[in-house]
């Protein structure tokens, strides 16, 4: 499967939706995500890893004028 995490519809605007494609369904599934009790916060231009654990590690990113330098851990 593929997971795509974030991103923007426009400038002003970030996505904090979480999508998994099922290349063999070809079927996108919304995931919900939550850290720290909330949803997860919206990014853009952020890095993301699957980890040996299957934990996705998503790192820093912008989010409208500023810069995140934050660590998120999925399970």
């Amino acid at each position: 499967s593929i997971v795509v995490i974030g991103g923007r519809t426009s400038p002003e605007s970030e996505c904090s939706d979480v999508l998994q494609l099922n290349l063999e369904e070809k079927k996108w599934t919304t995931i919900p995500v939550r850290h720290d009790g909330q949803d997860l916060p919206g990014r853009f231009r952020h890095s993301a890893t699957l980890l040996p654990d299957n934990t996705i590690a998503i790192f820093g990113g912008k989010k409208k004028d500023s810069i995140l330098s934050d660590l998120i851990l999925v399970d």
